[in-house]
């Protein structure tokens, strides 16, 4: 039976930028009105996730932030329960040397987002996009750290941390079975939330391999979710 949807943020919930449409508010206000709780996982620092929850009224809504290093239940500030993954102080070491030696060499030519425990940095043009990543695929092996390469940014947060480690502790403090869970995102760093969670969904995986469903937009898995829990609770 699922009792947690795990949502990713960009290009699923929402396009970049941009707030969730209002019918599939509605229809995200209908999945938790059945009895399940809402989560949103996504590589956007928690301070940010929090301003884009305001708008579903889901007040114990919860929040996973930079792809899975930081967690907050509720929105209420100080929130309810809230912590991060831990990693050890060498790589913390070697992502700041990182973002200082990534600055040298790019100044003028990107913009970071203000994350705790990872580095976000958006490139301003997209020709700068390849001397970038082969910067990072050049000078990350053997630092701890991990990359993943997204349409408009880089990722880069400790190794052994991930989407799917993040599910895996919020069950663990919600004594939830991973198999009573759902995942829903469009891309590689929700992999591993897929991995993990017992019904997967992707929204126009470029890979449908990687998820149990593949569909073409975020109301189609809202409904599919919906038909899904009312089956299960006979709604």
């Amino acid at each position: 039976m699922i009792k947690i949807i795990f949502f990713d943020l960009d290009n699923t919930l929402a396009p970049v930028g941009k707030p969730t449409a209002d019918e599939d508010v509605v229809r995200l206000k209908r999945l938790y009105a059945s009895g399940v709780r809402i989560a949103v996982c996504s590589g956007k620092p928690v301070s940010y996730l929090n301003g884009y929850a305001r708008q579903l009224g889901i007040n114990d809504i919860i929040i996973i932030g930079e792809n899975g290093v930081t967690y907050q239940f509720g929105l209420a500030l100080p929130p309810e329960i809230s912590g991060e993954i831990s990693y050890p102080e060498e790589t913390e070491e070697n992502l700041n040397r990182i973002k200082e030696e990534f600055d040298r060499l790019f100044t003028g030519k990107y913009w970071y987002q203000k994350n705790e425990h990872s580095f976000t940095p958006f490139p301003y043009k997209d020709e700068y996009f390849p001397a970038m990543y082969e910067y990072f695929e050049r000078t990350i092996p053997g630092t701890g750290l991990v990359i993943y390469a997204q349409p408009d940014c880089f990722d880069i947060l400790p190794s052994g941390i991930s989407k799917g480690v993040a599910v895996k502790a919020v069950c663990s403090l919600l004594k939830t079975d991973l198999c009573d869970t759902a995942s829903v995102g469009d891309s590689k760093n929700d992999y591993p939330m897929f991995e993990v969670t017992g019904l997967s969904i992707g929204v126009e995986l470029k890979d449908s391999s990687k998820a149990d469903i593949n569909v073409k937009s975020l109301s189609e898995a809202l409904d599919y979710l919906y038909k899904e829990i009312k089956n299960e609770r006979k709604l």
